[in-house]
Parts: structure tokens; sequence; C-alpha cells
């Protein structure tokens, strides 16, 4: 039962009282009372898409050069969904990302558009690599976005009508809050594709390349009969 005659603020009988000294009480006038401590970011937090229409957003790295680039391929996971698996290169085996593309017969090559949004949001844009002699506005919009986001605050909207992205940069560059990168770009990515990660050690057993690989060849007779 609670004592309704004793002080909350005592939690010990008898105990030796602390001596204030009134010098030291007060509070500095620089004091930071926003007390936030450190921000957590889970992989929960990390996507691995486009920046959404209204959101301001920077890019990772000093120059395009510094955007690293990655291949993936597309399948049905577990979800019933079709995604894209991004393939993780091998030191042991330099071969590896070749055999995946040779096993799904197609790729797409991208850069990894590492960001982060005005309100402290984290992603990867994957932007596809623009295939020789072949112009695809779609990725070339894209790319003059990411450069102009490593130096300024930009955001895209999709053109649908035209098939570009159209962008603008924030007139005030001073109004938005300093750029800090509390993950690695090691963790972006690892957060961002998180299960859509393969790997020379998860690929032979991994379920969804065994969905995907099943069955056998498709026989084209008329297409060989030509």
């Amino acid at each position: 039962m609670i004592d309704a005659n004793k002080n909350p603020s005592k939690t010990t009988e008898g105990s030796n009282p602390i001596e204030i000294d009134l010098d030291v009480v007060g509070i500095d006038e620089d004091f930071d009372d926003g007390l936030e401590g450190s921000k957590v970011i889970t992989k929960n937090q990390v996507f691995n898409s486009k920046p959404k229409k209204s959101e301001w957003f920077r890019v990772y790295g000093d120059s395009i050069k510094d955007i690293k680039k990655g291949v993936s391929v597309a399948m049905m996971a577990a979800d019933d969904r079709e995604h894209d698996f991004y393939i993780l290169p091998s030191k042991e085996n330099p071969n590896f990302v070749a055999r995946v593309k040779e096993d799904f017969k197609s790729c797409k090559k991208f850069y990894h558009g590492i960001y982060k949004t005005s309100s402290g949001r984290y992603g990867i844009w994957p932007v596809t690599i623009p295939q020789k002699n072949f112009k695809n506005a779609w990725s070339l919009t894209a790319l003059d976005a990411l450069e102009e986001a490593q130096k300024n605050w930009v955001r895209v909207v999709p053109n649908l009508k035209d098939g570009h992205y159209d962008g603008w940069v924030a007139d005030d560059q001073a109004e938005f809050p300093k750029l800090i990168w509390e993950l690695t770009p090691a963790k972006i990515l690892s957060y961002a594709w998180d299960d859509f990660i393969l790997t020379e050690e998860n690929y032979e057993n991994h379920p969804d390349v065994l969905r995907a690989l099943g069955g056998k060849d498709l026989t084209f007779k008329r297409y060989k009969d030509e």
C-alpha cells in the first residue's frame, strides 16, 4: 500500500543530503532544449525507390563518378510480386554476376542513387544506365537530377506526357537542414535492398531463384523451321 503521507521525491530513508552549490544552479543560455539524442535508423525506414514527388532531396557524392553502379535481375518474390534483385559481386568469384545474367538471360544496369530527403528519409533511386545507341529520356533526366542533387536540394516529378522527369532546384538552399549522413553508403545499400540481394552464398538455394529458373526449356518449333 502506498503511504499517502510519504513525499514521492524521497526514495530512501535516512540518506545523506547532497550539498548544493548555488553558483552552479541554472541553465546556460546556449543550452539545447531539443534533447533528441542519437537518431536510430532501422532497415524498415530505408527504401529502394525514387524520392516522392513532394520530397526535396540530396544525393551522396561529389560527382557522378561517386555513384556506385550495379546490376539487377527481375523475378517474382515470396509476396507474388515482381521485384528487382541486386546481384552483389563476389571478390572470390568475379564471374558470379555474369553467371546470374546468363541464367536469367537479361539484366538491368543502374546507378545506386543514394539520397536523403529534407525530412531525414533515406533511400536508393536505382537509375537505369542508358544503353549505347539508345536514348532513354527517363534515364538521362534522372541522371541530371542525381548530379544536381549532389550540390543542391532538388525535387523531381515524372512528366508522363513527354516521357521524362521534370525537376526544380530550391531557391533558398539555406532554409534546409544541414546535410548529415548518419548512415554509411554500405549500410544504406544493405538496408534498401534488404531481402532482395543475391550473393554467391545464397544464390544456389535461394527459393525465389529456384522458382524463377525451374522448369525446362520451351522449344520454339516454328522459329527453328524458318
